[in-house]
């Protein structure tokens, strides 16, 4: 910890975050072939995690950070990971522009077929956020390769478009779009998918708190079918955006989620909900190459609940929080209940929410 603790100047950010706890599912976070029959054992768990980023006073923006998964009786579930990012950031005409660089991998000791390696490029340009009308634009391109594994790298590059209004000092609404091509494999072999996403959110924020609620649609079209069971959650329990990067021949997919926040005293309340439905395309599901996925139905579903409560603080420090939550998806076939007990350590204030 006192690696971070050295770098916390006056542009610097540094954060630590330790968590003890468990969970029945811990593959919920794991991506693994499809006719993988495995299961992990419900199990105990041991986290850290630590970042760090400096930005200097000429825009040059530098991340990394470092995180050890521990499960028992399960080691099996165990993972490694770390992160690098390089950047530019400046504001030209009132306009905020950022260019960045980053990869970060995973490393299962007890899956070697999970091993994976993941770079991103991102270009983004949005207007200044004290303007009650705003937006912006976002270039992402993602090339994941898994080490070992046959037919389970992806590529996808999309572009997004967005706008903002602050209704009122306590109102705002956004709204934006975004298309993708996605391949698998490497850039330029396989059979190119697309996919359209727009999406909806409104915001709610007071002295004590926020609500926010958010509806996403993701129409694809062409692509491969999948030959993994792609992980609906990240470690952290949250949704991975990254399950939904290929299109699998074509799907229609809704996405609903509301979350908050509410300050009581020096704890604070952040209860979160999120509902996803996909229907795969018909002509996939006649042609029977769906096998398994649409023999009895002709959707998959996801969701999840969680409640945390922490001390968002307002100075450098520790802050602890505990976490409780429970997850849920159609494929791969997981119900993950979870709860963990922990802190934070971050070197400056940060704006909850």
């Amino acid at each position: 910890m006192m690696l971070w603790m050295t770098l916390a100047f006056a542009e610097t950010s540094a954060e630590v975050t330790v968590v003890a706890g468990a969970r029945s599912a811990p593959e919920s976070a794991i991506q693994v072939p499809a006719s993988w029959e495995g299961g992990f054992e419900p199990s105990g768990l041991l986290a850290v995690e630590a970042g760090v980023e400096h930005v200097s006073r000429q825009g040059l923006l530098v991340r990394g950070g470092l995180g050890a998964w521990g499960y028992a009786p399960d080691l099996d579930a165990s993972l490694g990971h770390g992160e690098l990012g390089l950047g530019w950031m400046r504001t030209i005409g009132g306009a905020r522009l950022r260019i960045e660089g980053g990869a970060d991998g995973e490393l299962f000791p007890g899956i070697s077929g999970a091993n994976n390696l993941r770079g991103e490029l991102l270009a983004s340009v949005r207007s200044p956020g004290s303007a009650p009308l705003g937006g912006g634009v976002t270039l992402r391109a993602v090339e994941r390769a898994f080490v070992g594994t046959e037919n389970a790298d992806y590529s996808f590059a999309e572009l997004g478009v967005e706008g903002r209004w602050a209704a009122s000092p306590a109102w705002t609404l956004q709204a934006g779009v975004g298309g993708e091509v996605n391949t698998p494999e490497l850039w330029g072999e396989g059979l190119p998918g697309a996919q359209v996403r727009p999406w909806l959110r409104a915001r709610w924020a007071g002295t004590r708190g926020f609500l926010e609620g958010e509806y996403r649609f993701v129409g694809a079209w062409g692509g491969l079918l999948d030959q993994n069971e792609r992980p609906v959650f990240t470690p952290l329990a949250d949704y991975a955006d990254d399950v939904d990067a290929l299109s699998g021949d074509g799907f229609t997919q809704h996405r609903v989620s509301l979350r908050g926040a509410a300050d009581l005293g020096k704890w604070r309340v952040a209860p979160s909900v999120f509902f996803r439905t996909r229907v795969y395309s018909v002509a996939a599901c006649a042609d029977g190459e769906l096998e398994g996925l649409c023999a009895s139905v002709d959707a998959t579903q996801a969701w999840g609940a969680q409640l945390r409560l922490d001390a968002p603080g307002g100075k450098t420090g520790l802050r602890p929080f505990v976490a409780l939550g429970v997850n849920a998806a159609d494929r791969p076939a997981v119900m993950d209940g979870w709860g963990w007990v922990g802190f934070r350590w971050v070197s400056e204030a940060k704006a909850p929410g």
